[in-house]
């Protein structure tokens, strides 16, 4: 990489020896890249469906969790640590612990992010596979929830937080157990080793951590501010989608965003105030609205400033342009 005048390392006596030698980068871990072409909303919904299950907000049916279509939300908005902890523990039968911080348990789960149930309708967590390919699964347990590091859950790749204060960065043991310090408040109150390393975290710190899809939510405000208002948006778009379904006065399309047997007719005041909602439709269908306000703001408010060339539309009348490949760098 040649260098420039005004850098400090250049040196105008040697003009041949005035670069930087770079290695080649490899691709030692490509199978397990899951990023994707498209302009994905990975802030909101995670890169992993095993992710975006912790992520989701649930409510207990007839003593099973059942998604309500939204996001969980916290105290301020988006959740926090804390906040995705105590739901996968009361809801899910799931116990999360500061070990799974930094890589999200692989749970058994349909690409769109619900959960397969098990015999007692809760998660499963994936903790193998047998000599034919098959999951060997656990499912979580509300009496005794499940620790996914005691039942060797396997790992989906990502991370809940991928930026912590250095504080609340989990420590452990030699024997691999957590060393949280000694106080009951936010604030790091253990010790430093010799080197000045710390011999313990701030778990209550790491508690106050808010969690969003992409692990980076707490990088800096003005991010935090942004997974917050897409996160706002999606749940605001959940109540939306039954205000439209229910001032359609269609009985058949009100049925479509509903679970249980099917209305006969129109529900009355009081009827509406107790309807089922298929929470896993809705959720989608928000989804869908966010993802696509989303896009609008990547190409209209970024990515024209860079490349003031880009189509308005994406999709063209001519044949050719819609077929192009999004992860051909070859096609226009």
């Amino acid at each position: 990489m040649p260098l420039s005048p005004d850098d400090p390392l250049y040196n105008p006596d040697s003009p041949n020896t005035n670069f930087m030698v770079l290695t080649r980068a490899t691709t030692d871990d490509a199978a397990g890249n899951v990023t994707t072409p498209w302009v994905d909303q990975n802030q909101t919904y995670t890169s992993h469906p095993s992710h975006q299950v912790f992520l989701r907000e649930y409510a207990m049916v007839d003593g099973r969790p059942v998604a309500t279509g939204n996001l969980l939300d916290g105290e301020r908005g988006l959740p926090t640590w804390a906040d995705i902890k105590a739901q996968a523990r009361t809801l899910l039968g799931i116990e999360l612990t500061d070990k799974d911080v930094g890589a999200v348990p692989l749970v058994a789960v349909d690409p769109y992010g619900e959960f397969l149930r098990g015999e007692n309708e809760l998660p499963q967590l994936i903790t193998g596979f047998d000599g034919a390919g098959n999951p060997i699964l656990t499912e979580g347990d509300l009496a005794n929830p499940v620790d996914p590091s005691e039942v060797g859950a396997g790992r989906a790749g990502v991370a809940f937080l991928d930026d912590i204060n250095r504080e609340a960065v989990p420590v452990l043991s030699v024997d691999g157990e957590l060393q949280p310090d000694d106080d009951s408040e936010p604030g790091y109150s253990g010790e430093f080793g010799a080197r000045g390393e710390q011999t313990s975290y701030d778990n209550e710190l790491l508690d106050a951590h808010y969690i969003t899809g992409d692990g980076r939510g707490n990088e800096n405000i003005g991010l935090t501010s942004i997974h917050h208002i897409f996160h706002s948006e999606h749940n605001r778009l959940v109540k939306q989608v039954k205000e439209v379904a229910l001032e359609s006065g269609d009985l058949d399309f009100l049925n479509q965003w509903l679970s249980g047997p099917e209305l006969t007719s129109w529900p009355s005041s009081s009827e509406i105030e107790a309807l089922s909602w298929d929470g896993e439709r809705i959720f989608q269908a928000a989804r869908f609205t966010t993802e696509m306000e989303y896009q609008h703001l990547v190409f209209e408010e970024f990515a024209r400033k860079i490349q003031p060339d880009i189509d308005i539309f994406m999709v063209q009348p001519d044949a050719a342009l819609n077929s192009v490949g999004p992860s051909s760098r070859k096609d226009p």
